[in-house]
């Protein structure tokens, strides 16, 4: 395998008796260190960096150089305050690490007392002349690190990773998510890569249920209905989700519902479409909705991290845990007994009963007969092995 090639630009207004000499030539070619071009001045180096662009890798800038061409540059310090001052403007573009490699240190720091060269100090790119190897080496280092998944992936979505800070592990489930799309052959894993997007989505609506926006109890299916001013039994007293968001939110539940093996009926066969397809085009757009509703719940907790008070409204007339009767032939909870025929109703699923009428056979206290149209399964317990 070929060896990378490290393309640099030098900036030193004796830049070129540096790219002559034989042993600088030499050890730049032992560490694949390509001169891509040079600059004797910082106004030099912007022009070299517009005209190379994304051909650089970085750039070696001096300490002691001018701005523009001088005739007495012993002290001037006027290219590196240039450079300072357009570092961001490139790095906005796209990422270029810049290193300052000096013989004059002890004129730097009498120069800038203000924390000017932090930008070198906190990244360990000040180099004394003379070590120009372990400075190659450090270049190597950042630029490596620069084009990797995690740092492209870290810059490109600082929102989002700023608002995954908000919910437990979503940091980590999103990047693990975000670098699946760099991975080959990560098709072959579908339930791997639908389930960190579906643990973040959970994890929110957990917290909306925390500021009191979603009831408690709730499963990311009746949340999504709620969100959509869908009936499902309760009411939200005002709109939280932006309906393009909720609607997402709907598709997002089915997909990864069917992705990550729930127990729901896997209708989509959305496994067997991503191996088949050989692509995870369907996966980034799930991710990417997950993303959104991260940056929605970073919203929500700005407005209601402290909010007390109900935001939705119900119409249960009675809310709790299902139990098998110890008989084995029905399920029930308090006076209840709940319609099972034909349904995925389990014990410990929590149940919201709209309304019921008398039992024709009760049992006991028992007395009560919900049909399956007029109970909604909040909650699901985990199903027993």
């Amino acid at each position: 395998m070929a060896a990378n090639v490290y393309n640099v630009i030098w900036a030193d207004d004796d830049v070129d008796s540096f790219r002559m000499d034989d042993v600088t030539k030499r050890i730049m070619k032992l560490e694949n260190v390509n001169l891509l071009d040079y600059a004797h001045t910082s106004t030099e180096l912007r022009e070299k960096l517009n005209e190379w662009e994304d051909m650089v890798d970085a750039v070696i800038t001096d300490g002691n150089f001018d701005r523009k061409r001088t005739t007495d540059i012993l002290k001037s310090t006027s290219g590196l305050s240039d450079v300072l001052s357009f570092i961001n403007e490139y790095n906005r573009r796209r990422f270029i690490p810049f290193f300052l490699y000096t013989g004059k240190k002890s004129l730097l720091k009498e120069k800038f007392t203000d924390g000017e060269l932090e930008y070198f100090e906190n990244r360990d790119r000040i180099f004394e002349k003379g070590n120009f190897k372990a400075m190659l080496q450090k270049i190597k280092e950042d630029v490596d690190y620069i084009n990797s998944p995690h740092f492209r992936i870290r810059n490109k979505y600082k929102k989002e990773f700023e608002a995954s800070k908000l919910i437990d592990e979503a940091t980590g489930n999103l990047q693990r998510g975000l670098l699946y799309l760099y991975e080959e052959g990560s098709w072959n894993n579908t339930q791997d890569y639908f389930n960190p997007a579906r643990k973040i989505v959970e994890r929110i609506k957990t917290s909306c249920c925390q500021m009191n926006l979603l009831p408690p109890h709730l499963s990311l299916n009746v949340a999504s209905k709620l969100f959509s001013g869908l009936d499902c039994g309760f009411r939200l007293k005002r709109e939280l989700m932006e309906k393009p968001l909720a609607e997402s939110l709907h598709f997002f539940l089915k997909i990864t519902q069917d992705g990550s093996h729930d127990e729901d009926d896997m209708s989509l066969n959305v496994d067997q479409y991503v191996r088949d397809t050989k692509n995870i085009n369907l996966y980034r757009t799930i991710l990417y909705i997950a993303m959104d509703l991260l940056l929605w719940h970073k919203k929500m907790k700005d407005l209601y991290s402290e909010n007390d008070k109900r935001l939705w409204e119900s119409d249960f007339v009675y809310e709790n845990r299902v139990c098998m009767h110890p008989s084995g032939r029905f399920y029930y909870s308090g006076k209840y007994q709940l319609d099972s025929k034909d349904s995925d109703l389990r014990d410990g699923d929590w149940v919201g009963i709209l309304k019921s009428e008398k039992g024709r056979r009760p049992v006991g206290e028992i007395t009560e007969y919900v049909w399956k149209s007029n109970y909604i399964i909040l909650e699901r317990a985990e199903k027993k092995s």
